[in-house]
């Protein structure tokens, strides 16, 4: 049961049923013991909390409406290889995330710095072919050039991140696009 449990989050939605994240489904069924939310949508397994027994919570939404707290999606690796689907940004191959390494755009030995705009996911092969060269010196082209994610597409990357993949009742609920 602790794969599974892991594996169950619940997606949280303002009053306005606009969606504000996810979160464990722990944490949301203490938001529902403390009052702070209802469950809209629950899963088939139970759990057993204090003297009741109850259906682990899918989707929740919070019943007053809350001030969204949007903050810029920190950079990493593992969120470039979600920004840029997985995808090698020179070759345009999928690539498995084990197998894939962080490009600078602008080499960082040429003072390129590691954010959003200057680097990509890329696999093994056009990284070693791209050496310590710009795309350009090594008669590359990228498939999209690197930006910052809008918050939009920050919570879709989150999504992708911390999710296997999109629970079906989380589907009834305007959830960013993700590719």
């Amino acid at each position: 049961m602790r794969h599974r449990e892991r594996a169950l989050q619940t997606l949280v939605l303002n009053a306005s049923y606009e969606v504000m994240k996810i979160v464990s489904w722990k944490k949301a069924v203490t938001w529902y013991f403390l009052e702070k939310v209802d469950i809209i949508e629950e899963y088939e397994q139970n759990i057993l909390c204090a003297s009741i027994e109850m259906k682990v919570p899918a989707v929740v939404k919070y019943k007053k409406l809350i001030k969204p707290k949007y903050r810029m999606l920190k950079f990493s690796r593992t969120n470039i290889y979600a920004r840029d689907n997985f995808l090698c940004q020179y070759c345009t191959r999928k690539v498995a995330q084990s197998k894939l390494t962080l490009d600078h755009v602008i080499p960082k030995s040429r003072g390129g710095p590691s954010s959003w705009i200057n680097c990509v996911a890329c696999c093994t092969n056009c990284n070693v072919k791209k050496a310590d060269r710009t795309p350009r010196e090594a008669g590359m082209k990228l498939l999209q050039e690197p930006r910052q994610p809008n918050q939009t597409e920050a919570f879709a990357l989150a999504i992708r991140v911390k999710t296997i993949s999109i629970p079906e009742v989380w589907k009834n609920y305007s959830l960013p696009n993700i590719k």
